[in-house]
């Protein structure tokens, strides 16, 4: 209390107590009292006197003003114009009441702690509200808030500092775009729509999603979507760039169907194309052939010019297989030099006759070494269903004896399986 009459002070307290206040209180009724009482304590509320010997209550507000003080002040004084009171609440006076009228001091005290506490707490949520955006504009990942909207896409009505970074658009663009406008020919439009229909169900889901940059390129995200707290129709969502975890999904997914060294299919991918090759031909009554392909001497090419350049040939034969057929047969590498292809629909001994020729006289072309050009040949050995075998076990053993046959005779050239002319 800022008074110079203990008397005014005592009754004040006396008043605040029989309303209800547990009051613990001081006097002082100097300016340097005022900054001491200030750093001894932590106080709830100031009542100050308008009018005190050297110094008006004016002045007590410019010092709390100078100590940075929040401490609400209330002038309790009974020598006050109106005038005055309206400029004191203008710069910075909490409430005024007039003592004559003291049983009015409690509900004022009352008022101004709540709005303080209000304020205080407003400030709090402020300061976090500024820590947390601060920490969504450091975020790598792309954070928006989505509203629905009735009849129309979700709108993007907040987005963070990331999302010109993974989108090349500028936050307010983003905002007047919406998610569609970062949306494309390949985006999923099935994981879209699990998308809009969890927020229209105001459940949380998660999706991966292949947006468009402004430039045109393209990146996945995984985006994870969940309700706002306190609103019905808003969400988060935070998108994170999954670009390159796809691609190493996709290249383990390849691989593990697929040799690395020539990029044709492998034997698990050959094995599960040839059993679907032959559960259409028994159905629709069709044919298949298998072509087992040897690289003839491949051994003494790695000797000679090493296992880099025999690396080479093997991709450039691969390269000329898959140019030797149609596009959907399937040609793979099962082993260090063997190669096979299956070709579906082959009713016709004539047309797989003529692939096996292409491919033989593909593979005589020369391939340049490192000391000249280097002559390569293949042998073949050819079986088919249902002809030579009605599984895919029996089918490889028919073509294998086959090429040992082309092997024996000479190698550079093909025969179909002929049970009478192998010794079984």
């Amino acid at each position: 209390m800022i008074e110079d009459d203990p008397n005014d002070a005592e009754l004040a307290a006396r008043t605040l107590g029989r309303d209800g206040f547990s009051v613990s209180w001081e006097r002082v009724e100097q300016l340097s009292q005022i900054r001491l009482a200030l750093e001894s304590r932590q106080w709830d509320v100031i009542l100050s006197d308008h009018s005190i010997p050297g110094f008006k209550s004016a002045d007590v507000i410019e010092l709390l003003g100078s100590l940075g003080s929040q401490v609400p002040l209330i002038i309790v004084s009974g020598a006050i114009g109106e005038e005055e009171v309206v400029d004191l609440l203008h710069r910075g006076a909490a409430s005024y009441v007039d003592k004559k009228s003291l049983s009015r001091l409690a509900p004022m005290v009352d008022r101004v702690l709540a709005q303080t506490r209000l304020r205080r707490e407003n400030l709090a949520a402020h300061r976090e509200l500024e820590l947390v955006r601060a920490a969504v504009d450091c975020a790598n990942d792309l954070i928006c808030v989505l509203e629905m909207r009735a009849n129309a896409a979700p709108a993007i009505v907040y987005v963070n500092d990331a999302g010109e970074r993974l989108t090349g658009y500028t936050p307010e663009e983003l905002m007047e775009r919406g998610l569609e406008g970062l949306q494309g020919p390949d985006t999923d439009r099935a994981a879209l729509e699990q998308l809009t229909s969890s927020m229209a169900r105001g459940e949380a889901a998660t999706v991966e999603l292949l947006l468009y940059h402004k430039s045109g390129t393209k990146h996945w995200v995984e985006t994870v979507i969940r309700p706002l707290g306190g609103s019905a129709n808003r969400f988060v969502s935070v998108s994170r760039d999954i670009t390159e975890r796809k691609y190493i999904q996709e290249h383990m997914a390849f691989l593990a169907l697929h040799d690395p060294l020539t990029r044709l299919a492998n034997r698990a991918l050959l094995e599960e194309r040839l059993e679907a090759e032959l559960a259409h031909a028994r159905r629709y009554n069709e044919h298949v052939a298998l072509l087992v392909i040897d690289l003839d001497g491949f051994k003494r090419i790695n000797d000679t010019l090493g296992h880099a350049f025999g690396d080479a040939v093997l991709r450039e034969l691969a390269q000329r297989l898959r140019a030797s057929v149609r596009e959907i047969d399937t040609v793979a590498r099962i082993g260090g030099d063997e190669f096979v292809v299956v070709i579906g629909s082959a009713r016709a001994a004539a047309r797989v006759e003529r692939a096996a020729q292409r491919i033989v006289a593909a593979a005589r072309e020369p391939i340049q070494g490192p000391d000249g050009t280097c002559n390569i040949s293949v042998s073949i050995g050819i079986s088919r269903y249902p002809d030579d075998g009605e599984n895919l076990e029996a089918l490889f053993s028919r073509a294998d004896a086959a090429l040992y046959s082309m092997k024996a005779a000479g190698k550079n050239g093909f025969r179909f399986y002929d049970p009478s002319s192998l010794d079984r």
